[in-house]
């Protein structure tokens, strides 16, 4: 499922809703937030019966049009992104963006939201990598 955005009494959220099949990586999920890691945004989790949400709140962030993104930088971000989240051993989550923005935080760093989530293929590597720290 997309990134959502929803308005609740003024404030601004991203949320992400698990789909069928998905599930939380709970060590990245852990990683995540026990950790200010620059240019991830921080995240609640929701889980009411079946239904799982990560919340984003999005307060004190820039919004801008994709059109005034320099999406090469974008990507050369995502990339280092990447490298830093392979320090804390988050190896599966993915990365994504908002498809209608970008959001910037007050130091005009760009904000990622970073899902610890799980499916079907993310699962099998993650169960090998584990398999392989733990030997």
């Amino acid at each position: 499922m997309a990134l959502e955005w929803k308005n609740v009494e003024g404030e601004n959220y991203l949320v992400y809703t698990l789909e069928k099949g998905e599930k939380i990586d709970e060590l990245a999920k852990g990683m995540l937030e026990n950790n200010r890691i620059p240019g991830v945004l921080p995240f609640s989790f929701f889980q009411k019966d079946d239904e799982c949400e990560l919340v984003f709140p999005c307060e004190n962030l820039t919004q801008k049009s994709i059109a005034a993104v320099d999406l090469e930088e974008e990507d050369k971000q995502k990339e280092l992104l990447r490298k830093t989240l392979e320090d804390y051993s988050i190896k599966t989550a993915r990365i994504e963006t908002p498809s209608d923005c970008r959001i910037f935080n007050q130091d005009g760093l760009e904000m990622f939201v970073v899902l610890p989530v799980l499916n079907e293929q993310t699962s099998r590597l993650g169960a090998y990598i584990e398999k392989m720290i733990l030997k």
